[in-house]
């Protein structure tokens, strides 16, 4: 009977420190795993956080700009007069009047008119028919001709100036309301990115808390096994005379973590 405990017994020692050393290992590998992993994690979740950071930096200048453009174009939409740039300037919904007319005559149309005149003028006298009547008629047609081509010359240039105001500020504020959109959807790309990043940190922690529980509990149900065996042996309770071939059994079940189930010889 004792050589046959004893011959159990020893690898049911060795099962159960094996299963004590395996099990405390095995959690040991699976937290360091999990843990790596959530650095690894991490690191791309600070990663992410710092590019978004610096797109955020690098789009606040335009947006800044387009902003100030914005606003500055808003202001000037009205029919004031004095609505426009720099409070003087008619404002961009304002029709043309008068004084845009005189503003926005050529500097040298009165010269250029006399000077027109004076040569017609001229002309006439030399045929001498100075004061005639068709010396009056092609005076004033000549006149009226020029004021017109003026007057159309002055509405083109205030509808250019106009336009060229509102264009300048719309472009300018579109630089802006780009630059947001492009913040926009880089941010809702980060915060995608973020919450994978956050998530994978959970799941890497996790899976190395499961990985451990599995690893101590596998340990802790061989070491089980082992020490029933132990006790049995110990106490010779149920154990029956075996030959050579139940003894090798009886070992490999040890081995294998299993409590062998002796039958009574007769």
């Amino acid at each position: 009977m004792g050589a046959v405990a004893g011959a159990i017994a020893a690898p049911v020692i060795g099962q159960a420190v094996g299963g004590l050393l395996g099990g405390g290992a095995g959690a040991a590998g699976s937290t360091a795993a999990g843990a790596v992993s959530a650095q690894a994690a991490q690191a791309a979740l600070t990663n992410t956080q710092n590019i978004a950071n610096t797109q955020g930096q690098t789009l606040a200048p335009y947006q800044t700009l387009g902003a100030g453009a914005a606003g500055t174009l808003g202001s000037m939409l009205n029919a004031s007069p004095t609505g426009g740039a720099g409070g003087t300037a008619p404002g961009l919904l304002s029709t043309f009047n008068n004084a845009d007319l005189t503003a926005n005559l050529a500097p040298n149309y009165q010269f250029d008119l006399a000077q027109g005149q004076g040569a017609l003028g001229n002309q006439f006298a030399a045929g001498g028919g100075a004061n005639g009547g068709n010396a009056q008629t092609g005076m004033s047609a000549f006149t009226t001709n020029y004021a017109q081509n003026a007057y159309q010359n002055a509405f083109n240039n205030f509808q250019t100036s106009q336009n060229n105001i509102y264009n300048r500020l719309s472009n300018t504020a579109g630089i802006g309301a780009n630059s947001s959109t492009v913040g926009a959807t880089g941010s809702t790309n980060f915060a995608n990115t973020e919450a994978n990043a956050q998530m994978g940190i959970g799941n890497a922690t996790a899976q190395g808390i499961v990985g451990a529980t599995n690893a101590i509990t596998g340990g802790i149900n061989q070491v089980g096994g082992s020490l029933t065996l132990g006790q049995m042996l110990q106490s010779g309770n149920g154990v029956p005379s075996l030959n050579a071939n139940q003894v090798a059994a009886a070992q490999s079940n040890a081995s294998n973590g299993f409590t062998p189930n002796f039958v009574s010889q007769n």
